[in-house]
This record gives structure tokens, C-alpha cells and sequence, in this order.
């Protein structure tokens, strides 16, 4: 049998990869795609999310499965998965749709790679100069889970979910994903959007500082008739008893008969009371 061209591979690759409807994939999706499955030398291989293979040449930047977790490669290698040779990546970051760090490439200021398992945005126009460095990149935190409370200059997915210090659930609208600074500008742009608007449960998680013993709450559920439940945050789930007071219709304080310690922490529930 004749030894195929690249070209060649890259065509049986593609009639393989079609939609339902008999539609190339397209974009940049389908050439990190063609990039994962033909190596420089012509052979069709997949170091997608695909099991650890150690017939597999995986490269600096190849993916795979292993014992249901996502890895990186951080060294060429191939046999026997060694861990010290990979790295973890958590499963949203391999969802971002961002291309692996390539040292060969130009990344203008704003640009994001992965590498490593954490997403890095350029500062500069950089070429050759590892995300590692500070000088020319910043390490982007990942708002993983769902309804995590918010983390300002975090990375966001597209309809990706975070609660605010309101207590609320927003939704975010920008597509295919973003970088959040400034949450309270991006709401007004229409960068999020308020999902479950008949929710009326409020949970905010704060900590004791070894002198107040008032904490204030932001609810936004407009009205005075209100529950609490305060649990802290021990290998239990202590609950606690406190006296809680509105403020105003959308503001609670909590009142303490004692100063909570730094390294006391809580969760707080407030849920507008049906009558």
C-alpha cells in the first residue's frame, strides 16, 4: 500500500468529521482539530480529549484522559503515563475553545492561551516568551464551578453561571467567553444577564475578624418579611443563633452576641418568608 501525503490524511480526516446535516465543521475549532490528529510526520493520530495512549508521541501541549481526569503534556514523551510528565487541567478550561501555547507564535496584548492548565492573557506583543513570565502575561483565575460566588478579573464561558455579592445568579451573555473586571459596568452593558428572577433565597458566605459583631447584607429581595438561617462552617455544619435585623427593604444586619474569630466562617441563608 502507498504511503499517504499529509494532504491526503487531512482529506480522509475531513470526511470523517462532518455534521449530521453533511456540514464541514469550520473555523478554528477544526484546525486545532486537524492540528491534534496529524502529526508533522503524516501520521493520524488522537491526542484529543481521548484515554492515555502509550503508543501515542504525545507533544508539549497534547491532551488526554486519565482515571477520568483531563492532563497536558509538559515534556515530549510516550509508553507509560508518568505523572510528573503532565499536568492537570481542569475540565472548563479544556472547554475554553483557547489554543495551546505555541513558542512560535506572535501574541498580541489581550491574546489567551492555555498552557499548563491555567489561561494566561498577554500584557504585550510577545513571541517566545513562556506565560510564566509576568512581564508579558497575566495568569487568569477560572470561575469553574456553577453559581461560585464571583471573583473580579476572572475567566467566564459563554452562559456560564456565577452568584454576585447580591446573592443572585447571573448568566453570562458574552460569547464565546470573557475576562471579567468590573462586574457592576458589564451588568449595565449587557455583559450578564439575572437568571432566576423568582428565586428568593439569598447565601452569602463571610468570616469573623476578631472584632465586629455586625455584619451587613446586601439581599435585594425588597421587602422586610424575611427568614435567616446561619450555619457555621465546621465539619458539621454548626447551626448558629443570632439576632438579625432589617436595615431597609433590601439590606439585613446580622447582630452577634459576640465577636466571631478570624478563622470562623459562615454561611448565611436569607429566604423572603411566605405569609
Amino acid at each position: 500500500m502507498a504511503i499517504k501525503t499529509k494532504a491526503e490524511l487531512l482529506a480522509d480526516i475531513i470526511s470523517k468529521i462532518t455534521t449530521t446535516g453533511g456540514n464541514l465543521i469550520t473555523g478554528q475549532k477544526m484546525k486545532d482539530f486537524l492540528t491534534d490528529f496529524v502529526d508533522s510526520v503524516g501520521h493520524i493520530v488522537n491526542k484529543g480529549l481521548n484515554p492515555h495512549n502509550p503508543a501515542f508521541n504525545y507533544l508539549v501541549g497534547n491532551t488526554c484522559t486519565k482515571d477520568g481526569r483531563i492532563y497536558a503534556a509538559i515534556v515530549d514523551n510516550n509508553g507509560a503515563f508518568i505523572p510528573a510528565q503532565w499536568v492537570e487541567i481542569p475540565e472548563d478550561v479544556a472547554k475554553s475553545g483557547l489554543s495551546t501555547y505555541d513558542n512560535a507564535v506572535q501574541y498580541n496584548p489581550a491574546g489567551r492561551v492555555v498552557y499548563q492548565g491555567k489561561i494566561y492573557q498577554a500584557k504585550l506583543t510577545t513571541q517566545g516568551n513562556l506565560p510564566t513570565n509576568p512581564t508579558y502575561w497575566d495568569v487568569i483565575n477560572f470561575n469553574s464551578s456553577f453559581g461560585a460566588l464571583y471573583v473580579a478579573n476572572s475567566f467566564f464561558l459563554f452562559k456560564q453561571v456565577t452568584r454576585y455579592s447580591d446573592g443572585r445568579l447571573y448568566e453570562s451573555t458574552v460569547d464565546p467567553n470573557f475576562v471579567s473586571t468590573d462586574f457592576a459596568t458589564e451588568l449595565s452593558d449587557g455583559k450578564w444577564k439575572l437568571i432566576h428572577e423568582l428565586v428568593k433565597t439569598r447565601k452569602f458566605d463571610f468570616a469573623g475578624n476578631d472584632v465586629a459583631t455586625e455584619f451587613n447584607f446586601l439581599h435585594g429581595l425588597n421587602t422586610k418579611s424575611l427568614e435567616y438561617n446561619l450555619l457555621e462552617k465546621t465539619d458539621n455544619w454548626k447551626p448558629v443563633s443570632i439576632e438579625a435585623v432589617p436595615i431597609d427593604l433590601n439590606n439585613s444586619k446580622l447582630l452577634f452576641s459576640y465577636a466571631p474569630a478570624s478563622g470562623d466562617q459562615f454561611e448565611l441563608t436569607i429566604k423572603l418568608l411566605i405569609v
